[in-house]
Formats: C-alpha cells, sequence, structure tokens
C-alpha cells in the first residue's frame, strides 16, 4: 500500500483497514469495530511512503473500509 499523509496536527497517526465490513458506515462504529490491520504511519515524512501489506490477506476480500485517525 501506498500512501502520503503530509504534515501538521491533524495529519493521520494510524490507518485502520476493515475487510468484509459492509456495514461500517459512521466513525462511531469504526471505534468500535476491530479492524484487521491497524498500520501506524510514519510522521513528518512529505513523500510517498510504502506500507507493506500481505497480498494473501486480501484474497477473500469483499468490501475493504479505510478509517484514518488522527490520534
Amino acid at each position: 500500500m501506498l500512501a502520503a499523509v503530509g504534515r501538521g496536527e491533524y495529519t493521520p497517526r494510524h490507518l485502520r483497514l476493515y475487510a468484509n465490513y459492509p456495514n461500517i458506515v459512521d466513525f462511531a462504529e469504526a471505534e468500535s469495530t476491530r479492524p484487521h490491520f491497524n498500520i501506524s504511519l510514519l510522521e513528518g515524512e512529505t513523500g510517498v511512503i510504502e506500507y507493506p501489506l500481505r497480498t494473501t490477506a486480501f484474497a477473500s476480500v469483499f468490501s475493504l473500509s479505510l478509517h484514518f485517525v488522527s490520534t
């Protein structure tokens, strides 16, 4: 996965990936649901960063939700 998140106080610090949860529709649900992946994003980087993920973990994914968390 490639991500460019920038800098500043409102920059996301974590990325949570929810696979095959088609009903996550708001932030409250995302906070109370256990993510399949919780990725700590590098702080202060201005370029594109590659975060390695196992492709086999996504073999049977039909729905993917991303939740960027700032704290």
